[in-house]
């Protein structure tokens, strides 16, 4: 799972931001939306958040910031952590 989020964080860029924003949102409900029990077990949640800190690290030097303030996905990402007391 740490591969794939280097993987989504090095492919970035103009083009396929957004989708790899939906795809990092995505990480951290494999859990629920799977039927594998590892992901249980997994820290998902915690990779998801170093994942987009790469990842909005990634976008502001390249100035791609637009896709996180468009993205419904992050939106939502954002809230739960907001409302979970981590924003």
């Amino acid at each position: 799972m740490t591969a794939l989020v280097y993987a989504l964080v090095t492919l970035a860029d103009a083009r396929t931001i957004a989708p790899v924003i939906d795809v990092m949102a995505e990480i951290r409900l494999l859990s629920q939306k799977t039927a594998v029990p590892v992901f249980e077990q997994l820290p998902l949640g915690e990779l998801t958040t170093y994942g987009f800190e790469l990842l909005i690290d990634k976008a502001l030097g390249a100035g791609l910031e637009e896709a996180f303030r468009t993205s419904q996905s992050y939106a939502t990402y954002a809230a739960e952590r907001a409302s979970a007391g981590m924003s």
